[in-house]
């Protein structure tokens, strides 16, 4: 089933979602032929059309619900006025009587609402009509100062006092006269429009649409999903003799497709920037608790690395228990969405797939992309990590920022619409990116920023920072393996003392000599009185990049750097500097014996061999405080 299909037949079965008294605050299920908006003034008036009141609305309650005839979706043609609430150049008969423009959009908006009080309107909506054609709002805003410089663009919604009880009907949030508005609709759209067979539902002699909706991400986004064709442009010629032949979808079937399309996505689903990624089933009722969960920690905005192992237990929980859950074939659909220009909404992805399917694939990306930072704290890779661990670094402005690291939007989301699928359908996590994440990580002073610059939100050092993204980098790499190394080893976090894979190896010495630097630095602080010591760039962290190039002869000018370390070691603290070297012996020795120790560039193994031989270091001292 396609896109389109699925989207009608959501609308269709979450009806009880459909915001006729506007209560979702912009962000409920629209009833057909409405839109939201937002009203910066309110009028009250009483049902004999006598104005009463007038005042600006609070901003936390400007978000209104108005009829919109079909015409609103290209408001830009012609003079096209909306239902009922409008701009004051709509509304108000004595709004700058000289401009022929404003005064042809109020007689439009008038003729327009006279036909649906011929057909049957509700008393308030008369009363409306009756006020507005004293032609005097403006005077009464002026009035009640109200009206200022901005007033022209702006909204008005009306309340109406009913005399004779003093019922006060709020027409935004009242459900007779959106229904009533939609009656009056289907019967001008099924007197007016071409008729013919909707390719969506297959019914026959149906009222159809050429334009497609906007506001789908926003309510001020002007973009579309489906194209227009126009006998003007001719952009079906090529294909099709005439425009109707592109496609022929009903009036009211469009409208519900779009509609739930951007109830989806403000309801649960994840918007970055011009990119939005929501995930859903057709009963949303049934399924809210799991899978609208799920989507929404999976793609949400989380660029903080997380503990993720509570929520991986409660997929494994619905797993286990999935009977009582969801019925296992129900259909789980994913649609990704860019912006690609202004009226342009493009379809970067579209999945479906089985709710049991779809929940072991989540599993297994959890149980594959777990690994620890080097606090000991658990955490599972996101989209957003594994895209900053890839193409984050401190430069230029414009880029889309993660505590000081920035990544070029366009690579942001281009990247993210590949890795989607590697959790929705299982795919492999793509070799360019494991590639690129471990040439970046390999390069640690693009991560370097300014610490004391105000902008930077990053409450750590630059280091901590970069070392973060090793971690990150390590998950990635075991993701990896796990994905293509089929029956060969992978590693795990635990230290591997007996692999003679010459990068694991390189790896280690790494963490070796950085720690022998640190604890140097520690102690001697620590003997003079001085303060904590701050994280310092130290000769391992230096010859870094050039080390993973060039190992073997890297390692001779990063140890003999840490000679006068090694030399204080074995003077004030002798024990720790014959463990330290008996490593190094060791790690050389498997080096040697393998012939590894040569200068040819080191693979993403490296990272996991200084990974967990910090790892190992950082065991030790927590035993060591345990005793």
């Amino acid at each position: 089933m396609s896109w389109p299909s699925k989207l009608l037949e959501t609308y269709d079965k979450c009806t009880e979602y459909i915001d006729y008294v506007n209560e979702y605050k912009g962000k409920g299920l629209l009833p057909l032929y409405h839109v939201y908006f937002r009203a910066s003034i309110e009028v009250v008036v009483n049902t004999e059309g006598d104005f009463l009141s007038a005042s600006r609305v609070d901003k936390d309650d400007e978000v209104t619900i108005g009829p919109a005839p079909v015409d609103y979706l290209n408001k830009s043609v012609g003079e096209s006025p909306w239902g009922l609430d409008d701009k004051l150049e709509y509304l108000a008969g004595d709004y700058q009587n000289n401009n022929k423009k404003s005064m042809n959009r109020h007689k439009a908006y008038m003729k327009q609402l006279k036909e649906w009080i011929v057909d049957g309107a509700p008393v308030a909506v008369e009363a409306i009509y009756k006020y507005l054609s004293k032609a005097r709002l403006v005077k009464d805003l002026k009035d009640t100062d109200v009206f200022n410089e901005k007033s022209n663009k702006e909204f008005v919604r009306f309340i109406v006092i009913d005399q004779t009880n003093q019922e006060r009907c709020c027409v935004w949030r009242n459900r007779e006269i959106i229904q009533s508005f939609i009656t009056h609709q289907r019967y001008i759209q099924n007197e007016e429009r071409n008729k013919g067979i909707d390719y969506l539902t297959g019914e026959n002699d149906v009222p159809l649409m050429r334009l497609a909706p906007a506001k789908i991400l926003s309510s001020g986004d002007t973009a579309k999903i489906i194209s227009e064709n126009t006998n003007n442009s001719f952009t079906y010629t090529g294909r099709y003799k005439e425009v109707d032949q592109v496609r022929q979808i009903g009036v009211e079937s469009v409208q519900k497709v779009h509609f739930a399309l951007s109830w989806l996505i403000a309801r649960q689903g994840y918007v970055e920037d011009t990119e939005a990624i929501v995930c859903w089933t057709a009963n949303v009722k049934k399924s809210q608790g799991l899978i609208d969960d799920i989507s929404s920690e999976l793609l949400g905005n989380d660029v903080e690395v997380e503990t993720s192992k509570g929520f991986a237990n409660e997929v494994n929980k619905a797993i286990e228990g999935y009977p009582k859950e969801i019925d296992p074939n129900q259909t789980v659909n994913v649609i990704g969405l860019d912006k690609q220009s202004k009226g342009r909404l493009s379809i970067t992805m579209y999945y479906e797939i089985q709710s049991k399917q779809f929940l072991e694939n989540i599993a297994l990306w959890y149980n594959t992309c777990k690994w620890n930072l080097f606090s000991n704290k658990e955490f599972t890779l996101s989209l957003n990590n594994i895209i900053y661990c890839a193409y984050g670094g401190t430069f230029g402005d414009g880029f889309k920022q993660d505590n000081g690291i920035n990544v070029k939007l366009k690579l942001y989301t281009k990247a993210k619409s590949r890795l989607v699928p590697c959790i929705i359908q299982k795919r492999k996590i793509p070799k360019d990116i494991v590639h690129t994440a471990v040439i970046n990580v390999s390069q640690p002073y693009r991560f370097k920023y300014d610490e004391n610059d105000k902008k930077n939100k990053s409450k750590i050092s630059w280091i901590l920072n970069w070392k973060k993204y090793i971690c990150i980098c390590c998950a990635i790499v075991h993701k990896y393996q796990c994905d293509y190394m089929d029956g060969e080893e992978v590693y795990e976090m635990a230290l591997n003392e007996t692999t003679t894979d010459r990068s694991y190896l390189f790896g280690r010495l790494l963490a070796v000599s950085e720690k022998i630097e640190e604890i140097a630095q520690y102690y001697k602080s620590k003997e003079s009185g001085g303060e904590k010591v701050k994280v310092r760039e130290t000769n391992t962290l230096k010859y870094w990049t050039t080390y993973t190039m060039r190992p073997a002869k890297t390692w001779s000018v990063v140890e003999s750097r840490l000679l006068p370390y090694i030399s204080y070691l074995k003077s004030k603290h002798s024990y720790l500097e014959d463990s330290y070297s008996q490593i190094i012996e060791q790690v050389v020795d498997l080096l040697e014996q393998g012939n590894g120790f040569t200068n040819e560039p080191l693979n993403e193994n490296y990272l996991l061999g200084y990974y967990s031989q910090k790892a190992a270091f950082r065991k030790d001292m927590e035993d060591n405080k345990d005793e």
